[in-house]
């Protein structure tokens, strides 16, 4: 699994499904970002993912859900095009979307608004997908004598 595919599949998807916005990674810098489009931004970004229990006796095996974040940032609020309608359109866009190396669609998990400031709505979307984590180069078993896997003659 790797997290920055994810990342980026989302926003192709966002792109795909809302060409008429801005869809991008969320800013390094968020202290300096500036909405430049006319309407409104949809900003991805990685949130947290809560690991499961290990499935596996020998090596590292875990259910990773991952959740990501896509920040709203809109001029307008209750019209066709402010935040509350690309809410409705980002809620269809990803719901049911797989990412690549993803074995479970998004499913949504939550959403709110984050306030108005300097003249622009935030809202945040929390989206679900399920993946797992498998660790690079499982051990070899250990604490098996060799002779038990020969083969008498």
């Amino acid at each position: 699994m790797n997290t920055l595919k994810i990342l980026h599949a989302t926003v192709a998807r966002l792109q795909e499904k809302l060409p008429a916005l801005d869809c991008e990674l969320y800013p390094d810098d968020p202290e300096s970002y500036r909405l430049n489009h006319d309407t409104g931004a949809l900003l991805v970004s990685y949130s947290n993912a809560d690991f499961g229990s290990n499935s596996a006796i020998d090596c590292v095996m875990q259910e990773q859900p991952v959740r990501v974040v896509i920040t709203l940032v809109f001029r307008e609020l209750n019209t066709a095009t402010g935040a509350i309608q690309a809410l409705d359109e980002t809620r269809r866009a990803l719901a049911g979307f797989r990412p690549e190396g993803c074995h479970a669609p998004y499913v949504l998990v939550s959403e709110k608004c984050l306030g108005f400031a300097s003249g622009v709505w935030m809202f945040a979307l929390v989206v679900q997908a399920r993946t797992m984590f498998v660790q690079d180069d499982p051990p070899e078993p250990e604490g098996i004598p060799a002779s038990l896997y020969e083969e008498e003659e």
